[in-house]
């Protein structure tokens, strides 16, 4: 009699469960779609929402969205459509309907679809003066380069006419630096020789130095580079003659410690414990530089004074 009983309630969870699961899928008799949008040059997402007729809330839940991400050329978004209506309301040039499921494609209620637009040709629209060249070096890709630069794949296919994302060792590419710091654009596109050589002008100006004082001889160098009364390039800055005492003395010759590269990269990231100083000395050796006291003096780490 207790099986009997025990039998009885089971038999009525299975049914329970089965109704519950029927009357899901009776209320949600219509497939569901998505509409994928490609981000245009200048796009923002109350013009989006006003051109397909529907809330940026919407769009933002959609995309996990917030007020912050930043919408750039190339980047595909969905806007969600409860049924099929939006075929009437919007106009879906060329669109091309393919199922999230799967590569065959069938209509069937309760699905769930997507309408990609078909995709023009993304226009950019980024001044000469925010743009680089750069030397494809091993191991990049698009992707990656994309993310270190702050855009698409899409943008820079379009800077450079590219149909594909194939690209080879020491091809020359155009780079949007849109949004990027000097310093940010140095630490992107900084060659193994020019690391190496700024890690050893810091080993031979700096040994016996604090690690901060390290990363200050590194900000000085990369200061110098992003000034206008310099050479624009790391090795120019570091060989100018009668700059650096390393240089004059061969001891940039000697092999960098591990703080000195590591010193090297902190300061590339935007480090500057200098507060922007374009020169030092150490008045130890130079009590007499005469010329170093007309100088701003911004701070005096270790040995070293720094003036801008």
């Amino acid at each position: 009699m207790k099986g009997y009983r025990v039998q009885i309630i089971f038999t009525v969870l299975i049914l329970s469960i089965l109704f519950i699961n029927v009357s899901h899928v009776v209320a949600k008799n219509e497939p569901v779609f998505r509409l994928v949008y490609t981000i245009q040059e200048g796009d923002n997402l109350t013009f989006i929402a006003k051109k397909y007729n529907i809330k940026v809330s919407v769009i933002k839940k959609a995309n996990d969205l917030t007020d912050k991400t930043v919408l750039y050329p190339g980047k595909e978004i969905r806007i969600p459509f409860g049924d099929q209506s939006f075929f009437e309301e919007v106009n879906l040039p060329e669109a091309t309907l393919f199922s999230s499921t799967g590569l065959e494609f069938k209509l069937m209620d309760w699905g769930e679809y997507s309408v990609r637009i078909a995709k023009e040709k993304i226009k950019v629209n980024i001044p000469t003066s925010a743009r680089i060249v750069y030397h494809i070096q091993r191991g990049d890709n698009l992707y990656d380069l994309a993310q270190e630069f702050s855009t698409t794949v899409s943008v820079i296919k379009a800077l450079n006419n590219l149909d594909n994302s194939a690209i080879r060792i020491g091809q020359e590419i155009i780079l949007p630096t849109k949004g990027l710091t000097a310093k940010q654009i140095l630490s992107r596109t900084i060659s193994d020789y020019e690391l190496n050589l700024l890690a050893r002008v810091i080993h031979g100006e700096s040994r016996g130095e604090p690690y901060l004082g390290k990363v200050a001889v590194g900000a000085v160098i990369l200061n110098r580079v992003i000034s206008s009364r310099f050479s624009n390039t790391i090795e120019k800055v570091i060989l100018q003659k009668s700059q650096f005492e390393a240089v004059s003395n061969g001891q940039i010759n000697l092999k960098p410690s591990s703080s000195a590269y590591k010193a090297a990269r902190e300061a590339l990231n935007g480090s500057d414990p200098t507060l922007g100083a374009l020169y030092f000395i150490n008045p130890k050796y130079a009590p007499n530089a005469w010329w170093f006291n007309r100088k701003q003096k911004t701070v005096t780490i270790g040995g070293h004074v720094f003036a801008k």
